[in-house]
């Protein structure tokens, strides 16, 4: 009896990728991620010559990822919310002070510090 294996399962990331190119290009998605579509192209052919692929897998996350901002209570686009939590605190706002308070124990910022 030959066992066939299983195709290893592809990251979450990976499929919010084809999802977006499905019904759309691999050059309008790439412009909307920030990356080349030779790129694109190629990490959806599995040909991406790079050792690691975390640096794709960061920006596609950041910019086809949505997730329910706790602060704010609204869902946000992943480039969003990494532009709310990587900002310098604010001094003139105590609305803004509040929200990047918020971001900087967030559980979707991977870098939270807990208080």
């Amino acid at each position: 009896m030959t066992v066939v294996p299983l195709p290893a399962p592809r990251p979450a990331w990976l499929e919010l990728l084809r999802a977006a190119v499905a019904p759309s290009s691999i050059s309008a998605v790439a412009g909307q991620i920030g990356l080349s579509p030779t790129t694109v192209s190629l990490v959806l052919a599995g040909k991406y010559p790079a050792r690691t692929l975390d640096g794709v897998a960061q920006k596609v996350r950041d910019a086809l990822d949505h997730w329910r901002c706790p602060h704010l209570e609204i869902d946000l686009p992943g480039y969003r919310c990494v532009a709310w939590r990587t900002r310098p605190m604010p001094r003139s706002s105590a609305r803004e002070l509040r929200h990047w308070r918020a971001c900087q124990t967030c559980p979707h910022n991977p870098t939270a510090k807990e208080d």
